[in-house]
């Protein structure tokens, strides 16, 4: 890598806010040495030295590679070539760059790059460096009479299939959280997509030429030239920071390039937070630029999808499966069309025409005009709704309406969320929240039922996370803030309270099923009294499942969705019959007694059958489906004569642990360390102890990798900790963190201890809140176990980066704690554990 030819730059370079003009003078730097390295002695006749790809475009990055093409006029004199070849690219090497290099006569340049793509588009960005510049022209008028010509539509179609296929490698860098910045989509690789096609094409090299041409707006040309400079500039300090060429924004470099950078803290904001907002903002206008440019391309070869003219309204119209205006100048005079233009996008879920697009980028100043219509208004309300609305709130967000119609938007728009929960950046997960509420109407009609504005719940899904990037409780924040949208958008007073109630409960139902034993009849009722009415439950459910599966796979899962149901039918129950018990709980656990005495007797004595029924608590039965009662029982049956029976199955991508074994003090102290030890993550956990004395424990576990292997070493490890003959504490100490495991930025939160005697009748509760860390679950159980807790019940989740692992315990008679004192040394003792 030539971080010795970087050192050479003028220190006022290297500071240099631009990156293109960063990146020219270190190509710059490049160019003067091959030149001078051809120059020395006597230069060589009959030769051209072109430098292509990167290097051509005059975008070099200190780890990029130096891709040069020695060409010659006719047939290669291959001695000489050697010679200019030991001569020019052996020094490079010697400094440690990266170079590259083919010989090639004219016939066999052409001839390679009508066959190879990566030739074509690398020889696109040639550029004469030394030599003959008549073998360079002469090169360039063949290239273009016997490549390019005729062949204009080929390679356009190659261009797209290549971006498909790279995007789908390395995927979307607009809300990735460890970008490819070259070769995502939205990377640079898509700009020079652009040019490629530009150049192929219609003989044009640069943004002002294809704005010339009309095609892109001169706003476009901006954007366009603002994400290429951040761009260039952050893969020039990524290349230096790493020592090498690295394309892939890793969490651990980004914090160092915010500072490199001259990002700082804001209130809301750390200052990594604002740099990668920055980045997916201006990647999402590379991606947005490109996918509109190639459209219109498509246009003008008249490659669409060929299709009728349809009159959708007096105003609209769709053209070849692309919704747009009817009349151009009428769009103009009324400017509430172009909401009316993306209504009639939702409703048929057709994409922009360019031309329209076109149109609404350059004339982005009059939505602000618009945005206390109440005809705008409905027409946004009915989007929302639609089966399109997806489509269209992203056409409205690429083009700049969304932000201007409802500014309050932008402040989350390409906001990142550090943590390992979430997979999009906030703007696009909140798109995505309404599609996921576009297919629960067609999932669960019935859970619709009632609502009377269903326009509600579709605006929370798209405002619920409108209050983060301001600190703590972004809920309530942002449910003040969604209030004062929804007025401006004509909502009556009672959808306006529903709206705000919505997005300051967002998180409710989830924390509730996941943290509290859904078996305890008091649980529904008190979250039943906190909904008030049946359609207001309906609604926080839908958005509940919605938020949660935009969020990502490790938000949502089978065990998650089922709790999550479990609260919203019983919670549903008492709001429609009035009552909270549920007389269906009783016809339930007879059902199941009768099923489990018929089954039972094919493996347990009958001199044992009542007992072992009889061992078995109430809430252990309504906890778990009769297949999975029936598993524990084979398992306690292993249990006796092994003292230890354990059993794994897959979960889509967790893994569901099964443990039985004689309950002791300490017992989840020890799984959990093994767990650590090995580097498994604790999604969730149901631990019962039944009344013979046996613990059944059931862990929803992460593994390290995807193709984890080790599970019989761990059930070995397991056996071994209950023995007491592995000694976990000091392995513990050990144990570091892999790498993909390394925690991401976080904000600093201090642990904080909740203990409630009110939400259960037997136990009490201890909730504990802290930052997620390797080896967490053990410290808390240990100190558990050393304050003589029993554990009944634990509940372990992890939202954000944050641990909310909620615990069921009673005191080591049974009993709850409810002597103050001991409660106050509860905290103090897990406080102290955590840190």
């Amino acid at each position: 890598m030539g971080l010795a030819l970087v050192q050479e730059m003028p220190p006022e370079t290297l500071s240099e806010v631009s990156g293109v003009k960063l990146t020219r003078e270190y190509t710059s730097l490049i160019d003067r040495l091959i030149v001078n390295l051809f120059r020395q002695g006597r230069p060589p006749k009959g030769v051209a030295i072109i430098a292509l790809g990167g290097y051509g475009r005059r975008e070099l990055c200190p780890g990029s590679d130096i891709d040069l093409l020695f060409l010659y006029g006719e047939k290669v004199p291959e001695k000489r070539a050697r010679r200019l070849i030991e001569k020019i690219v052996y020094p490079l090497w010697d400094k440690g760059l990266e170079a590259s290099h083919t010989v090639r006569s004219i016939a066999e340049t052409i001839e390679d790059a009508r066959e190879d793509f990566f030739l074509k588009t690398a020889l696109l960005e040639a550029r004469l460096l030394a030599g003959e510049k008549a073998i360079f022209e002469e090169f360039k008028d063949v290239f273009i009479s016997r490549v390019l010509a005729g062949h204009r539509r080929e390679f356009f179609e190659d261009v797209i299939e290549h971006n498909r296929r790279r995007h789908e490698r390395f995927g979307d860098v607009s809300f990735m959280l460890e970008p490819n910045i070259k070769e995502g989509a939205g990377g640079l690789r898509d700009f020079h997509s652009i040019f490629w096609v530009a150049k192929g094409l219609f003989g044009l090299s640069n943004l002002s030429a294809l704005e010339n041409e009309g095609l892109i707006t001169s706003r476009d040309r901006e954007d366009l030239e603002e994400a290429l400079d951040f761009l260039l500039k952050v893969r020039f300090k990524l290349h230096l920071l790493c020592g090498r060429k690295n394309d892939r924004l890793y969490f651990e470099h980004q914090e160092a390039l915010a500072r490199e950078l001259a990002f700082n803290d804001q209130e809301g904001e750390l200052a990594v937070e604002g740099f990668m907002r920055r980045l997916h903002l201006k990647v999402a206008c590379i991606k947005y630029q490109t996918e509109a440019f190639f459209e219109h391309v498509a246009e003008a070869l008249d490659i669409v999808q060929p299709g009728p003219v349809e009159i959708l309204n007096a105003a609209i119209e769709l053209h070849r499966h692309r919704v747009t205006f009817a009349d151009f100048e009428q769009a103009r005079r009324q400017p509430g069309l172009i909401m009316r233009l993306f209504e009639a996008m939702a409703e048929v879920d057709c994409p922009l025409h360019p031309l329209a697009r076109q149109f609404v980028r350059q004339n982005l100043e009059a939505i602000s005009r618009i945005r206390q219509s109440r005809r705008a208004a409905r027409s946004f309300l009915k989007l929302l709704t639609s089966p399109g609305a997806y489509r269209a709130l992203t056409a409205m967000l690429e083009t700049g309406v969304l932000t201007r119609f409802i500014p309050e938007f932008s402040e989350i728009e390409g906001r990142t969320q550090f943590d390992f929960y979430h997979t999009y950046t906030v703007d696009r997960h909140s798109l995505l929240t309404v599609a996921e509420l576009s297919r629960l109407a067609k999932e669960e009609p019935s859970a619709w039922e009632g609502i009377e504005s269903p326009e509600v719940v579709y605006l929370a899904g798209l405002l619920h996370d409108i209050g983060k990037g301001k600190g703590e409780g972004h809920a309530r924040r942002g449910a003040e803030i969604a209030q004062n949208i929804g007025r401006r958008l004509g909502l009556t007073p009672e959808e306006l309270e529903d709206l705000y109630f919505l997005i300051e409960n967002h998180l409710l139902l989830a924390e509730t099923a996941m943290r509290r034993d859904l078996s305890e009849e008091r649980v529904a009722f008190r979250f039943a009294r906190k909904m008030g009415t049946a359609s207001r439950l309906r609604m926080l459910y839908l958005l509940t499942v919605a938020d949660s599966r935009a969020t990502g796979p490790l938000a949502w899962n089978d065990w998650k969705a089922a709790l999550v149901r479990e609260l919203y039918l019983k919670s549903l129950r008492f709001l429609e019959q009035g009552v909270l018990s549920d007389p269906g709980r009783v016809e339930e656990l007879n059902q199941k007694w009768q099923m489990l005495r018929e089954k039972v007797q094919d493996f347990v004595p009958p001199v044992q059958l009542e007992a072992t029924l009889s061992s078995l608590p109430q809430s252990y039965l309504l906890s778990f489906s009769l297949p999975e009662i029936l598993e524990h029982l084979h398992l306690a049956e292993e249990a006796k004569t092994t003292g230890f029976a354990c059993q794994v199955s897959r979960i889509n991508g967790t893994f569901r642990m099964t443990l039985v074994c004689r309950d002791r003090p300490g017992l989840f102290s020890r799984i959990t360390g093994v767990f650590t030890l090995h580097h498994l993550d604790i999604r969730s956990a149901k631990i019962f102890t039944w009344f013979n004395g046996l613990a059944v424990d059931v862990f929803e576990l992460l593994p390290p990798w995807p193709d984890f292997d080790q599970w019989e070493r761990v059930i070995s490890n397991l056996n071994k900790a209950l023995k007491g003959k592995i000694a976990i504490s000091a392995r513990m100490a050990e144990v570091k963190p892999l790498c993909h495991q390394t925690p991401k930025v976080l904000k600093s939160r201090r642990p904080e201890i909740v203990i409630d005697n009110e939400a259960s009748d037997f136990f009490t509760i201890i909730e504990i809140y802290a930052p997620d860390c390797l080896g967490l679950l053990y410290q808390i159980a240990r100190s558990m176990c050393d304050l003589d807790l029993n554990i009944h019940r634990a509940f372990i989740s992890n939202k954000a980066d944050l641990s909310a692992d909620v615990f069921y315990v009673t005191d080591i008679a049974g009993e709850k704690i409810l002597d103050p004192e001991q409660q106050e040394e509860i905290k103090k003792a897990l406080i102290h554990a955590l840190k």
